[in-house]
């Protein structure tokens, strides 16, 4: 199973926190421990705390020097936004801050879906929160930034969008530190 996990590609983040339609469609098997439901390639809840585990474990020295808390801030914003949301990589990549609007009620995501079609994803708190931080964590502020602002944004220069073969590396790179700590038997 974990050489099966280790092929994960980003259509794990195309319909990775669909665990609602999952549920409404039957098809969630919450006492399962595998990472994806063959069917949906979605992450199971179990699969999402260890995702979480590993961004809350404690870094190494060489960790530090390296890009790693925006890193792991970043990281922690793609799951929770994923996770809430359903999201595609391609909608993440596109999201800009002019795409969220912030009420008293609430908050949601403009985005371009599959087949050019527009559509708007109810941000919960969590996300939001989230958001907030991972702004906060590579120095802007979310409710003053520029709007063509990257939601998600490069290490480098956080004013520029990460690419999808960036996301790709990245994400697969941290499924594969969780694998190889996770406690989830097969």
């Amino acid at each position: 199973w974990r050489q099966g996990l280790l092929r994960v590609r980003l259509q794990t983040l195309d319909s990775a926190s669909s665990v609602s339609a999952r549920q409404s469609q039957g098809a969630d098997d919450r006492s399962s421990p595998s990472w994806r439901s063959p069917t949906t390639k979605a992450f199971t809840p179990e699969a999402w705390r260890a995702l979480m585990d590993e961004l809350e474990r404690e870094p190494s020295a060489r960790e530090m020097r390296d890009l790693f808390p925006l890193s792991r801030s970043r990281l922690r914003w793609l799951c929770i936004l994923c996770e809430s949301t359903g999201l595609r990589a391609a909608e993440l990549i596109a999201a800009r801050r002019e795409h969220v609007h912030v009420t008293r009620g609430g908050a949601l995501l403009e985005v371009i879906g599959k087949g050019s079609r527009a559509r708007e994803v109810p941000l919960p708190k969590v996300a939001i929160e989230a958001t907030r931080e991972y702004f906060a964590a590579r120095e802007i502020d979310f409710d003053s930034a520029p709007p063509e602002t990257p939601l998600l944004g490069s290490l480098r220069d956080s004013t520029q969008p990460l690419t999808y073969s960036s996301l790709y590396e990245t994400f697969t790179r941290f499924v594969r530190r969780a694998v190889e700590r996770c406690s989830l038997e097969p």
